[in-house]
């Protein structure tokens, strides 16, 4: 039996992936997978938890110790942002921590538990999970990194393996970083 060549496209507006074999038809859909819309400030809050700030403008420690957990990474990371200091824990939103550990787990093993493979492809560099204080854009709009739904690493351009870990546990690709989805 031959095995056909599968392509996959993904909408980077919408996040759908659209799989398709070049032998067969119809085109076959995987389900529909939306990245949140980064403006919809009520729906991250309503998924993610309320994001208050202090006076000063930081997120604030209640809202942190409610809905912030402690991941320990399976190979060595560091941050390129506090001059490569190692990186002990990453924290991310108690609602994707179960999703993000079950990708990091299988893209160690995919790197058969190696370091030096994890590093050559730049996963090793930890840009950013949760970002305190708050990122805000140009046009006005906060980061699924406020509320700890993302993480970005060193590189943009991950190998396709790796993607399809992540993106086959509900996180969607975009900008170089890994972000939780919409569920409805």
């Amino acid at each position: 039996m031959a095995i056909a060549t599968i392509k996959r496209k993904m909408n980077a507006v919408t996040g759908e992936i659209t799989v398709t074999d070049p032998k067969a038809a119809p085109v076959i859909e995987a389900p529909k997978r939306r990245g949140f819309p980064k403006n919809n400030r009520q729906a991250l809050d309503e998924r993610f938890g309320t994001l208050k700030l202090d006076p000063h403008g930081l997120t604030s420690q209640q809202w942190m110790n409610q809905f912030l957990m402690h991941l320990f990474p399976p190979w060595h990371m560091h941050s390129p942002i506090t001059n490569d200091t190692p990186i002990q824990r990453i924290w991310i939103n108690s609602e994707v921590v179960k999703e993000l550990r079950e990708a990091l787990d299988r893209t160690w093993q995919y790197f058969e538990r190696d370091q030096t493979k994890v590093d050559e492809v730049g996963l090793s560099t930890l840009v950013c999970s949760f970002v305190n204080p708050p990122l805000i854009s140009a046009n006005g709009e906060l980061s699924l990194h406020c509320w700890g739904a993302a993480i970005r690493f060193g590189k943009s351009d991950l190998p396709k393996e790796v993607i399809k870990i992540f993106t086959d546990l509900g996180f969607v690709f975009t900008n170089g970083a890994f972000e939780a989805v919409d569920k409805t």
